[in-house]
């Protein structure tokens, strides 16, 4: 199993990079991890840069054909760690157990764009910062994996 995260910026803050890699560093004990970063197209013109990061996002999925692919988006399901780690369990042995997060850039993504894809998560509906957010989802896969294996994890 591959998880791969897809994801616009790098982490700037010392403190959150630091958190990120331990994250990163507990999560390869479980699975390969793949972490693409793209820059962001900003633009004053909304539909330009949407339709710019979008290409940006289905290129490098192009990377990842035998995967399921998960968009982080704030509309999305509401999903409890119990259910990540379900789903990441029952995709093992589905399009090769790979599973991509996608977060997608700070303007979100088009209605077009999100129709691609069936899978949408959300961890609710408050807007969070793209480094925040991306350390959380590694917090909760490296959660899931614990739940999967029945180790104990602090709650």
């Amino acid at each position: 199993m591959n998880i791969n995260i897809i994801c616009f910026g790098k982490i700037d803050s010392k403190n959150a990079l630091h958190l990120a890699k331990d994250y990163q560093d507990k999560i390869v004990h479980y699975t390969k991890l793949n972490i693409v970063e793209l820059q962001e197209e900003i633009n004053s013109d909304l539909k330009s840069a949407m339709v710019k990061n979008e290409k940006k996002i289905t290129d490098k999925l192009a990377n990842f054909k035998n995967s399921t692919i998960i968009l982080a988006d704030i509309n999305g399901a509401q999903i409890t760690s119990e259910q990540l780690a379900k789903m990441i369990e029952n995709n093992k042995d589905f399009q090769g157990g790979n599973l991509t997060f996608v977060i997608g850039p700070s303007d979100g993504f088009s209605p077009e764009f999100k129709n691609k894809y069936q899978n949408k998560i959300s961890f609710g509906q408050i807007t969070l910062p793209h480094q925040l957010f991306r350390i959380i989802l590694l917090e909760q896969i490296f959660r899931s994996f614990k739940i999967i294996n029945n180790e104990k994890y602090h709650k």
